[in-house]
Formats: C-alpha cells, sequence, structure tokens
C-alpha cells in the first residue's frame, strides 16, 4: 500500500512539468493564459482513462514482461552506448 501511495504521488509530480511545458509554450505563441492552462490539464485527460485497460493488459500478459523490460533495458543501455 506504501509503495503505491508513493508511486501514485511520483507520477502526479511528474505530471506537473509536463503540464508546465504544455502551457510555457502555449502563452508565448498568443494563447491566454487560462487556456493555456486548460490545455495543459486536458493533455493530461487520456493518462487516467488509459490506465484500466493498462493495467488488465499486463496482468493478462504477465509472463512476457521480463522479456519486454529485457528488451527495454538493452534498448536503453544501446541508446546510451551509441550516444557516448
Amino acid at each position: 500500500r506504501q509503495q503505491g501511495v508513493f508511486m501514485t504521488l511520483a507520477i502526479g509530480l511528474h505530471n506537473i512539468p509536463e503540464g508546465l511545458a504544455v502551457a510555457l509554450v502555449s502563452v508565448p505563441r498568443g494563447e491566454s493564459p487560462t487556456r493555456a492552462c486548460l490545455w495543459a490539464v486536458a493533455s493530461s485527460l487520456p493518462q487516467p482513462l488509459v490506465a484500466v485497460p493498462s493495467f488488465y493488459f499486463v496482468e493478462i500478459f504477465s509472463f512476457l514482461l521480463p522479456i519486454g523490460l529485457g528488451c527495454a533495458a538493452g534498448t536503453m543501455l544501446w541508446m546510451v552506448g551509441a550516444e557516448l
């Protein structure tokens, strides 16, 4: 339970800079601050809507999760090596 609360807070805090990035780009381009804030909120709305289907997808295919995470880790290592 504590880990779930921690992850929820971490994801919520992560969304703040993401929303600010959307809003701070919109204001200099002529949007009002209120409209820019609404666009920032609207850009985050699909996340909770996709959370439940994503959870069920992971539950169904949990046996493939180690393979997928291994591929993701290998890809990240390759990208770091290629960029350095």
